[in-house]
Parts: structure tokens; sequence; C-alpha cells
């Protein structure tokens, strides 16, 4: 069993977002929008080791330990010996995404973690976790959570009002 933080303050200025959207008479508006967690903090019983396939639980852990460094699919693909189609295979029956994507969320965790515990400017933080630059990191984190990487570092930093009792 793993805990997640629901990154409330991601959803808020999405959900902000859209309503601006759909007030200026955007049509384009998603139906759903997903939200990942802000952090996940894995116990003993969500370790990768409990995958029935061993291949990929050995992959799931190389990636975890490297995805950083940074690594790519084929490099994956290359410590565990399987081929392209078998490991795509075994990845999605395994976690329902592929190799590309589990190294980019393991990624995005390093990345939320660095903007919310460090000071570390964007461009260091797009090193540390493994993007070739901060255009890409930029693009990939928009993409994930709505927000620039600046601007989540903001939302996570802005002292939650209400919850001081202010109004």
């Amino acid at each position: 069993m793993s805990s997640m933080d629901a990154n409330v303050m991601t959803a808020g200025y999405q959900a902000a977002d859209l309503l601006n959207r759909l007030m200026q008479g955007d049509k384009d508006i998603p139906r759903l929008t997903y939200i990942d967690p802000s952090k996940v903090e894995e116990r003993d019983s969500s370790n990768y080791l409990a995958f029935e396939d061993p291949e990929v639980a050995f992959a799931m852990r190389y990636i975890k330990e490297h995805a950083c460094d940074p690594i790519t699919p084929t490099d994956v693909l290359k410590v565990t010996g399987m081929s392209n189609s078998t490991a795509y295979r075994k990845f999605m029956k395994g976690i329902g995404r592929s190799i590309h994507s589990e190294i980019q969320r393991v990624q995005m965790d390093q990345v939320r973690e660095l903007l919310t515990t460090t000071n570390l400017s964007v461009t260091a933080v797009a090193q540390k976790a493994g993007f070739e630059n901060i255009r890409y990191l930029t693009k990939v984190f928009r993409d994930a959570t709505g927000l620039t990487p600046t601007e989540f570092r903001r939302a996570q930093s802005t002292p939650n009002v209400a919850a001081n009792g202010q109004t």
C-alpha cells in the first residue's frame, strides 16, 4: 500500500484555467483531466518485487534507480535482454504503460520532489532529473500537470489562506 499527496493545488489551478477557457468561449475543453499526485510514498508492500513477472520487476527496479541518469527504453531493453515487442507487451500487462512512460513518470516524481524541497534552479532540476534541457522538461511537465515547473513551485509554496483561518 502506498500513500499519496492528491495535488490539490495543481487541481485548483487546472480547474481555474478550464473555467477561464470556458468563459472565454473555448469549445475544445476536455471532459476529463487527469492530475498526477504530487508525491507518492512507497511502502514495502508496494515494492516493485511484487510483480509476477521477474523481468518486469527487474526493469522497474532498474528504471527507478537510473531514470535520472538519464536512460532510454533501449537501455532498459539491453539490461533486461527483452525484445522491444516483448517488453512493450509485458509492461502494458504489468503496469499499463510503456517503458518510456515509466521512465518519464519516475523523472517527473523527481522533478516534483526537487521543486518542492529545494531552491535549485529549474535548469538544475532538469539536469538532476535526467532531462536533456529545460525546454523539454517544461513541455513534459506542462503536459502532465498543466503548469510550468516555475508555476508548480510557486503554487506549492503559496500558503493555504483558508487553512490559516483567513478569508
